[in-house]
């Protein structure tokens, strides 16, 4: 199903592979609401939602495959991690908490970690490798929390107080994507936050410490700030705003060069609240796309410059190693795969 661009563009202009973004409708089921995702390949894929709700494609997404996850059908699944083909991490948002890890795709899943505190409410969870992860949640007790693995997922642990910085009163993190938290190399991570602050905190030592980075980024309200933070090799990348204004296009992208320090907002900005951001190749091209409630845009230029591709929005997005393969999920429990008709 082609779906109309949201403006028309010289087909001399390179902006014009807007015109030529195509998405490949897959999959819907009302009823379901789709925050997390983890693209694993050309052909495997894994979404997930709220009651309990994971699916799986093995064949690009021609086909979903439901998971059975018994007792967990009250839980809201934000944030879902593939460590390769079989090892697979999904993660609760809300309380209680939960974790739960499977090495069968789906087929048996064990509950590697449970806190029913009130308070609890994890945003994100992101793998250095494939044995040592993060896992980042609103502030308990006045700070920031922090768990961590070293043995794939199998086991938790709190990080002491002394590795969790304290955020200032109303600030906060987002949970709409499962993209607040993002790690690469070996123990360099940030993780984005909204409210009161729309910051960016950074560790080069695994998190052992963190430094507060300020952003450009739409502050001072509680639903305004950073929803998603994306890290490439072209640099750094934020999106956000505020979702109860869906349409203002103020303050919902800033980029860094630098290694996610040094933040910058550029004059042009997406079509609104976006509330996830990835980079995927197409040919010679390396293309932002950016999706929220209210539609889905891409940037040649690193951000620069935006071009809606469609007024059809997501909550969430990823991409394949290769970075060629993107897939979408989001409201209505719709499932997408974005191509390019060129």
């Amino acid at each position: 199903m082609i779906l109309s661009a949201c403006h028309p563009s010289s087909k001399d202009d390179p902006e014009a592979m807007a015109d030529e973004a195509i998405w490949d409708h897959q999959f819907q089921m009302e009823d379901l609401s789709f925050r997390g995702i983890s693209v694993v390949s050309e052909t495997t894929a894994w979404v997930s939602g709220n009651f309990g709700s994971v699916f799986l494609t093995t064949d690009g997404g021609i086909q979903w495959t439901q998971c059975t996850l018994e007792g967990y059908e009250d839980l809201d699944f934000r944030d879902i991690e593939a460590l390769g083909p079989d090892t697979v991490l999904v993660m609760s948002a809300g309380s209680p908490g939960v974790i739960l890890r499977t090495t069968n795709r789906g087929r048996h899943w064990q509950e590697v970690y449970y806190d029913a505190h009130p308070e609890i409410f994890m945003n994100s969870l992101s793998f250095f490798n494939s044995r040592h992860g993060l896992v980042v949640g609103d502030p308990m007790n006045g700070r920031i929390f922090l768990l961590e693995t070293w043995d794939g997922g199998l086991t938790w642990t709190e990080l002491s107080d002394q590795q969790r910085p304290v955020p200032e009163e109303g600030e906060y993190l987002f949970a709409a994507s499962g993209n607040c938290l993002v790690t690469w190399g070996s123990s360099s991570a940030a993780f984005a936050t909204g409210g009161r602050r729309a910051r960016v905190w950074r560790t080069d030592d695994a998190g052992l410490h963190w430094q507060p980075i300020e952003t450009p980024m739409k502050s001072g309200m509680a639903t305004f700030g950073i929803y998603a933070i994306y890290r490439s090799d072209s640099g750094c990348f934020c999106v956000g705003g505020d979702y109860t204004d869906p349409e203002n296009r103020s303050g919902t992208f800033c980029y860094a060069s630098d290694g996610c320090s040094d933040w910058h907002i550029s004059e042009d900005q997406p079509f609104g609240f976006r509330s996830c951001i990835k980079m995927m190749r197409v040919k010679k091209n390396k293309i932002l796309v950016a999706t929220g409630m209210n539609g889905t845009d891409i940037s040649i230029n690193q951000g620069l410059s935006w071009h809606c591709i469609d007024t059809l929005g997501f909550h969430t997005l990823d991409v394949d190693p290769s970075g060629r393969i993107l897939f979408a999920a989001g409201s209505g429990g719709r499932i997408s795969k974005l191509v390019f008709n060129k």
